[in-house]
């Protein structure tokens, strides 16, 4: 099995909560910008999961997230595969 960078924290944690602005702003708490290294002028990718849960993800690590979403999928792929193969056995 592969490991990743981004794999090391499987469960979400919790960072406190932010209140959004008139204007659509949210301030990422300091603690959490120091310890991810986010920095005034950073880009983040904005990205949402079931309609409710919004992530954040620096655009500079975005292509480990790829790397990570493209090895789960060939995992996917090979499981999908095998379970074909076992099936067709069976049929």
């Amino acid at each position: 099995m592969v490991t990743h960078p981004l794999t090391h924290h499987i469960s979400p944690e919790i960072h406190g909560s932010v209140t959004v602005a008139s204007q659509g702003q949210i301030v990422i708490p300091a603690k959490l910008r120091k310890q991810l290294g986010i920095k005034p002028g950073d880009s983040l990718i904005v990205f949402t999961k079931h309609n409710s849960i919004i992530g954040l993800i620096r655009e500079q690590d975005a292509g480990s997230m790829i790397t990570l979403f493209e090895s789960h999928l060939k995992q996917a792929q090979a499981s999908v595969k095998q379970l074909k193969k076992i099936t067709k056995k069976k049929s």
